[in-house]
């Protein structure tokens, strides 16, 4: 019951800002927010971001995907492969609308310091690799 009324939360907190102009005010905040966050970054935590940002790269999730079809193709659980396929199929539409209705711009006034494809809501490179991280666990 928490999730729904998380996702309910989540739906109207969305709508509220696609409909006023209080997300000006919001960028606003996130800006001053992400030059505070960026002011302690330091080299080491910068590589360790970079390495981060890379187990969310194609070639990652690509493999992780593969890696749990054969596996459950190699033990016969065809419904769990059913499910799995449904479910990399729905994340990526879902993903892809949400791109289409709603975009948020990248953030501005901090220096993007890896690579950086389309916005940052939504942001492409986090749904696939966690449907991916689901299906292995």
């Amino acid at each position: 019951m928490f999730w729904v009324g998380a996702l309910v939360a989540l739906v109207a907190f969305t709508i509220l800002l696609l409909v006023t102009q209080i997300g000006n005010s919001i960028d606003r905040q996130e800006g001053v927010l992400l030059r505070w966050i960026a002011s302690w970054r330091t080299g080491w935590m910068n590589r360790i971001a970079l390495v981060v940002n890379g187990l969310g790269s194609t070639a990652v999730t690509r493999s992780l995907r593969i890696g749990t079809l054969l596996a459950l193709i190699a033990v016969r659980r065809w419904r769990h492969l059913v499910v799995l396929l449904i479910s990399i199929l729905f994340v990526a539409w879902l993903t892809r609308k949400m791109g289409l209705y709603s975009t948020r711009p990248r953030p501005f006034s901090v220096r993007i310091i890896g690579d950086w494809e389309g916005s940052s809501f939504p942001s492409r490179p986090v749904p696939d690799p966690s449907v991916a991280v689901v299906a292995v666990v």
